[in-house]
């Protein structure tokens, strides 16, 4: 525990919080090559994530700085979470990443690539450092075409797996991370964890969700067990799970009425009330939901309005979408979505009601929804799972109830703790007296199961599958206007939807896909009624327990091993703070890893306090063109003596806490600065700039720019988007109305002129305009010269840097990267720069001695030289 972090003290402690357990992940990364996340829904695997991505590039550098991927970082996740959008043009995995971590300090945001986890991403052998499977439990089917091609054609050094739900059809689920690590490692991996996770006969403080050890390679922890561990006296009060609520409807047709009915009975108990609806599909459920919604006065909108109920569709078509309901107020009365596009990663702490229309048969899948709105940041002081159970109407949803209890009560809580999600005395008392129907309903599908009705179900399950994958409509609908007769199928494309997925890929023609896709509808039916048809004594002790124990809604359960009367197992619970965390606080373990811990993040805690002084400090060098303050190094002097000197001047008799600034960031200033926003803007401004040199497809240098090419104009927009953390002063100065480009012509084209006197004479002396000045900082050491100076060798001096020799055997290629921005090749200035800075630049009798980017500037864009002055 001693590697050396450098991405550690470019951290902003404003954006991100770091939690001791979080934390341990990185060091868990060093002493496995497969490690298995399984934290609660919520509980902020994805930053996890992020910071072992963060160390891991940063101690296995590329061999080829360009090409070479067997260092990188290869992100699956779901299309929802992969597809880039306006507000998130990496998409909305990677966006949290680079928007929190210093993933662009570091240089490597193109380090990183992510895919959606179609089977179409796995096609091509590819090798890469490390990878990281998000929502890992949808890998777990091992007859699909998608665990085939990635445990085919991906090859790793390390493998980590996020997922709040490992288990979805039983704990055999559990060795399946396994086999899928040892294909992606190409080796064996250690298994004995397996055994470890089994609650039974453990003690409180031995279960997953209790232990600490930075060397296992598993995690089951909690919400509030990650947030009380690192802030002190951290109680639980908010976003608590309430008991689990039936909402009854007579028939299909009465469905939306006792939705509706029930919606609007809890929003007049209270305004702050949010509802999430998870349908199936589109136009069946979703379209007929807002339409009904309609009929009693609300309107269609994606905002909250004073005088009006409102509600919206997500139907996945806009890729933007998402992102725009993951703030806590100004939100929609009710989101109706499909369960297919928003089911993981979705951060919805605004809202506080999963209304479950749809009911899917796997628990895993009910806890990812309830994960929506139960976040770290949640701030509802109760939140509630809803399901629209039919009284005599027994339909696909009905069976998928009751297989999802049954899942939960028979292998879930054996192998993971887990927090209640759907069970309540309503429920248990329903569940017990559904198996007859469940049993009669499934005989009924499987009576209807015929080669005709196989290959129709075949056409519709392809057609899903092709629009979920590429970027298509995530959920489509049945085809327009389906007659009455066709409920029975309905139903059965019900049952098969979130199980079977087909391919012409995966068989040797359609006949053999259409065998294989009814032996295993039939094999599904048959394990289904075999399970149902009995009841196991496990099951009859949980429902017990909960029926006499209403006040534990909200605590972990596990089993915990035999009865007094040794004829069951008994069920435990433990709560995550005055449980769970205790004993890992109590951990030496744990003592000895906080120590560790808090020392680690010293600096960046320390530079927390100082750092919006320090930003101004930058700031208002770059304002008033005193680039001798930022980059002091030109003329000879430290950012160290430079700021102890502005320290002392300015806050030497303040009262505050950094009215001296400490030595420990003097001592690491250097390592420090990229992570101030206006350094994380000039780096920007820098990239943005640089991408203009390389074609479209990045593999040669551009000849020419094309005539619409606006490069200033257009790398402002981009920073304008970006919320570095500027001031509000220093935004507003630059960046107000950014979409109106004709602005900037005349907003950065005015150059600051001084007037000095040198033994009573006055003169003029020109600084060019910031900006302009930036460039030519950014870009001066970057010449076309210098992508051959491996092959001649040859290095060059400050002085070839600011006024290159000519070589006409180079053809002209010695031409710093500033040149090539504001010269055409003809030799006159490109449009941009001759209307907006080049003319407005007055010619100077003097520069200063040390303005360096002056001399070069002016020299660049005038031809002028200088006498040199004090």
């Amino acid at each position: 525990m001693t590697v050396k972090k450098k991405w550690l003290n470019l951290l902003d402690p404003n954006k991100v919080i770091l939690y001791p357990l979080q934390f341990a992940n990185v060091e868990r990364l060093y002493s496995n090559d497969a490690v298995y996340i399984f934290d609660e829904v919520g509980s902020g695997k994805t930053i996890s994530s992020g910071i072992m991505a963060l160390d891991f590039l940063e101690h296995h550098p590329r061999d080829d700085a360009r090409w070479s991927a067997e260092n990188d970082v290869l992100v699956i996740t779901t299309n929802a979470l992969a597809r880039p959008n306006e507000v998130k043009v990496a998409g909305q995995f990677l966006g949290d990443w680079f928007d929190k971590l210093p993933f662009s300090d570091m240089g490597y945001t193109n380090r990183v690539r992510v895919v959606n986890n179609h089977h179409s991403k796995f096609k091509q052998r590819l090798s890469y450092g490390l990878v990281i499977i998000d929502e890992a439990h949808l890998f777990l089917n091992r007859d699909s075409l998608r665990y085939e091609l990635l445990t085919a054609n991906i090859t790793a050094k390390k493998v980590v797996f996020l997922s709040a739900t490992p288990i979805k059809y039983s704990s055999s689920d559990l060795r399946t991370y396994t086999e899928i690590a040892e294909a992606l490692l190409k080796k064996k991996v250690d298994s004995s964890w397996l055994q470890r996770l089994n609650t039974l006969d453990k003690k409180p403080e031995d279960l997953i969700s209790s232990y600490f050890d930075v060397k296992f390679p598993v995690t089951r922890y909690f919400k509030d067990t990650v947030k009380s561990l690192q802030i002190e006296g951290y109680k639980k009060t908010v976003a608590r799970r309430y008991e689990t609520q039936i909402w009854r409807y007579k028939s299909y047709v009465n469905k939306n009425e006792v939705l509706l009915e029930n919606i609007q009975t809890l929003y007049r108990e209270s305004k702050a009330n949010r509802f999430v609806v998870f349908t199936r599909y589109v136009e069946r459920e979703a379209y007929s939901i807002g339409k009904y919604l309609e009929t009693a006065g609300f309107v269609s909108s994606n905002t909250e309005r004073a005088d009006q109920l409102t509600y919206y569709i997500v139907t996945g078509r806009n890729t933007q979408e998402l992102s725009d309901f993951s703030a806590k107020t100004g939100l929609p009365t009710v989101l109706i979505l499909t369960y297919q596009i928003a089911e993981q990663g979705l951060n919805l702490p605004g809202y506080n009601h999963i209304i479950n229309y749809h009911i899917s048969a796997y628990p895993s899948a009910l806890e990812q929804r309830y994960g929506r709105i139960d976040r770290l940041d949640s701030e509802s002081e109760a939140i509630y799972n809803c399901f629209l159970l039919g009284t005599s109407y027994f339909d696909s949803n009905y069976l998928n109830f009751y297989s999802a209890v049954y899942t939960y009560l028979g292998s879930l809580l054996k192998y993971l703790p887990s927090r209640n999600t759907l069970l309540s005395p309503d429920i248990l008392k329903a569940y017990t007296s559904m198996r007859y129907e469940a049993e009669r309903y499934l005989k009924h599908l499987l009576s209807i199961l015929n080669d005709q009705t196989v290959s129709k179900l075949y056409d519709h399950l392809l057609a899903l599958e092709s629009h979920s994958g590429e970027g298509g409509l995530i959920s489509a609908s049945l085809p327009p206007n389906p007659n009455p007769t066709d409920e029975d199928f309905k139903n059965l494309l019900d049952f098969c939807r979130e199980d079977f997925s087909v391919s012409d890929e995966q068989y040797a023609n359609r006949v053999e896909a259409e065998q294989s896709l009814q032996a295993g509808i039939r094999d599904k039916i048959d394990n289904l009624l075999k399970d149902f048809s009995k009841e196991s004594d496990e099951r009859t002790k949980v429902i017990d327990f909960l029926l006499n124990n209403n006040n534990v809604w909200d605590h972990i359960f596990y089993q915990k091993g035999q009865s007094t009367l040794g004829l069951s197992y008994d069920v435990g619970w433990i709560d995550p703070i005055v449980g769970c965390a205790e004993f890992i606080s109590e951990n030496n373990a744990y003592k000895e890893y906080l120590a560790y811990f808090n020392q680690q993040i010293k600096l960046p805690m320390e530079f927390k306090v100082y750092r919006d002084k320090l930003n101004l400090y930058f700031e208002s060098a770059f304002n008033n063109n005193d680039f001798n303050f930022l980059y002091p190094e030109i003329v000879k002097s430290s950012y160290k003596e430079n700021l102890k000197e502005y320290w002392d001047k300015n806050y030497k008799d303040s009262t505050e806490r950094d009215k001296e600034l400490s030595p420990l960031i003097l001592e690491n200033i250097k390592d420090l600065l990229p992570s101030l926003p206006v350094f994380r803007m000039i780096a920007q401004f820098k990239s943005e700039l640089l991408r203009f040199i390389l074609t479209d497809n990045a593999e040669f240098y551009r000849d020419r720019f094309n005539g619409d090419v606006h490069v200033f104009a257009y790398a402002m927009a981009r920073l304008a988007s970006r919320d570095f953390g500027l001031s509000k002063e220093f935004y507003n100065r630059y960046f107000a109305d950014t979409h109106k480009m004709d602005q900037y012509k005349s907003q950065f084209g005015v150059p600051v002129v001084k007037e000095i006197s040198d033994k009573g004479e006055v003169k003029k002396v020109s600084e060019a305009t910031n900006w302009l000045k930036l460039v030519y900082h950014l870009t001066r050491k970057e010449t076309y010269i210098c992508k051959l100076r491996r092959i001649y060798g040859e290095t060059y001096t400050l002085e070839y840097v600011f006024t290159p020799k000519v070589d006409h055997t180079m053809r002209g290629y010695d031409v710093p990267l500033f040149n090539y921005f504001i010269s055409r090749n003809s030799g006159s200035f490109r449009t941009w720069v001759e209307n907006n800075l080049v003319n407005h630049i007055p010619r100077a009798d003097y520069i200063w001695l040390k303005d360096y980017w002056s001399d070069g500037i002016l020299n660049a864009v005038r031809k002028q030289t200088f006498e040199i002055k004090l």
